[in-house]
């Protein structure tokens, strides 16, 4: 199937009757091919702004890696991880306020149980003991 000035590098299917071409090492064009296999035709061209290699899909979106200049601004990411930072402390300080509070309350009911059974014990021993006085031969 001719594809005009095309030298394929990679491919993956759309849908059953369509599939993308990434262009590789090609001319002036840079992009992805739309091929309509059924019909044996070019759909459309994407242009990028680089060279296209690897290329896959996940559900209705393309994933291409074009070539190019990557730029990389410090500030920016700087101000990136200053933000994250900040909000991982947010919700580390909301976790250690949520566990504290889970922790006090377990406490306070470990007390109130405690003193609860306490009070049983206590009423045990008073009910042994008089039905040990009792129970005396005087």
């Amino acid at each position: 199937m001719p594809l005009g000035p095309s030298y394929g590098f990679d491919i993956t299917l759309i849908d059953e009757t369509t599939v993308a071409i990434t262009d590789g090492k090609s001319g002036q064009n840079f992009g992805i091919d739309i091929i309509d296999i059924k019909n044996q035709r070019k759909i459309k061209f994407i242009k990028l702004p680089g060279r296209t290699w690897g290329i896959t899909r996940d559900h209705n979106s393309l994933f291409v890696c074009v070539e190019g200049e990557f730029k990389k601004d410090r500030n920016s990411n700087m101000i990136y991880i200053a933000e994250v930072k900040t909000r991982l402390g947010k919700e580390i300080r909301q976790k250690r306020a949520e566990i504290n509070k889970r922790l006090d309350n377990l406490e306070k009911q470990l007390i109130k149980d405690l003193e609860e059974k306490e009070c049983q014990s206590k009423d045990v021993f008073k009910m042994s003991y008089h039905l040990s006085q009792k129970m005396k031969p005087w």
